[in-house]
């Protein structure tokens, strides 16, 4: 189910972990599955690339994404976003912090209209 609208999709996987004890939540297990695992499955199924910025991307290798860094060596959720805006291929994009995601959650970035150069829809949970 591709959004009929050329999209990336940005994974923001560069935190610290400060809540995880500095273990990388993105592959903390979650009914069964790490917590990244599912939203790679809804990701390949509506965007036509996916990036993930992270700071550690030989952890992310087994994965079929683009991985990146943050451009400026400060460290927020705003230079992660910068960050899949800078490299991103589609001038359209859905970001989304961890730890959950549905399908349903990007049905409005097809159907939003937006026409301005770059339209961003962030989805933060947790």
């Amino acid at each position: 189910m591709k959004t009929g609208v050329s999209c990336s999709g940005v994974i923001l996987a560069g935190g610290l972990s400060s809540r995880f004890q500095g273990k990388n939540k993105a592959f903390f297990k979650l009914d069964g599955r790490s917590v990244i695992d599912p939203i790679i499955d809804v990701f390949q199924s509506v965007f036509e690339d996916i990036l993930i910025v992270t700071n550690a991307p030989r952890q992310y290798l087994q994965y079929d994404a683009t991985l990146v860094s943050d451009v400026y060596d400060v460290r927020s959720s705003l230079t992660g976003i910068h960050a899949g805006l800078f490299y991103a291929r589609h001038p359209h994009i859905g970001a989304i912090h961890p730890p959950r995601i549905e399908t349903d959650d990007f049905f409005t970035i097809h159907t939003s209209g937006h026409r301005e150069k770059y339209y961003v829809q962030i989805h933060t949970y947790g």
